[in-house]
């Protein structure tokens, strides 16, 4: 990437999730991209508008929020959990459409088809959500969570973007039509309970380019650590960036040939 071009950083969240989860990537890249979160509807002070719960109505949503907005300038991708499936799906319709690819599109915490929290029929009981969340070990910064109020504001997010997410696995369809022609980097935490390291290699047969994947230390909600957008920056050869990857640790790093891992 060449250093007078600045790319878009597209950011998508985890499910129940919003922008807050990319606090300080703009310092950390100082410049060396546009940091541009993406908040799906009915969260923050869009709280009352309608969540988007199939792929469909997330299509549409994301064509006109962000294609406008990206155009034929240079981007990057990262998506975290939930957000890693968003990422694709909109890479995948953008490349059908004959859209510019991003030059780099960075999954974390994600795999292709996710583990399922256990389901009470079509629904998530709010028992089952909050004892899936402490399995998480989701950061609350040391504040006792009281269930009225996530009963309230949380769990009708999270229970959305769940479904969200299960969806959006369901409909990627497989490997040739599944593949981007963007490369993959897909970043892991070292002590993530729900996609350890290892579980993501999946993404492998979604590119017909390069894929890496790396490891961070952290558990599943590791995109609030710094060292992740030093990572993408490094990978995605952007320069000005004054974050460090400490981390360095390269568990899968595959060339691929014709879509599929060597």
């Amino acid at each position: 990437m060449s250093a007078r071009e600045r790319p878009v950083l597209l950011c998508f969240h985890h499910a129940g999730a919003g922008p807050s989860a990319f606090t300080g990537w703009s310092r950390v890249l100082d410049g060396a991209a546009e940091v541009l979160p993406v908040q799906l509807p009915g969260r923050g002070p869009r709280f009352r508008e309608p969540r988007i719960t199939n792929p469909s109505d997330l299509d549409q949503y994301l064509k006109h929020l962000l294609d406008p907005l990206v155009g034929h300038r240079p981007h990057v991708l990262y998506g975290h959990s939930l957000g890693g499936l968003v990422a694709h799906r909109w890479t995948l319709r953008r490349e059908t459409e004959g859209h510019r690819p991003p030059d780099l599109v960075a999954l974390g915490a994600v795999s292709p088809s996710p583990p399922r929290p256990p389901l009470s029929g079509t629904e998530l009981t709010d028992a089952t959500l909050l004892e899936f969340i402490a399995s998480l070990r989701t950061p609350t910064d040391g504040a006792t969570v009281d269930q009225g109020i996530w009963s309230r504001f949380v769990l009708p997010v999270l229970r959305a973007d769940l479904r969200l997410a299960i969806a959006l696995a369901d409909a990627t369809p497989p490997f040739p039509e599944g593949a981007i022609s963007s490369p993959i980097l897909a970043v892991s935490g070292l002590d993530d309970p729900l996609v350890p390291p290892g579980a993501m290699a999946g993404w492998a047969d979604r590119t017909r380019a390069g894929f890496t994947e790396r490891t961070v230390r952290g558990g599943h909600f590791f995109a609030h650590d710094t060292r992740v957008p030093a990572l993408i920056a490094e990978e995605a050869g952007m320069t000005g960036a004054v974050g460090e990857s400490r981390d360095r640790t390269k568990v899968r790093a595959i060339r691929l040939k014709t879509g599929r891992a060597e």
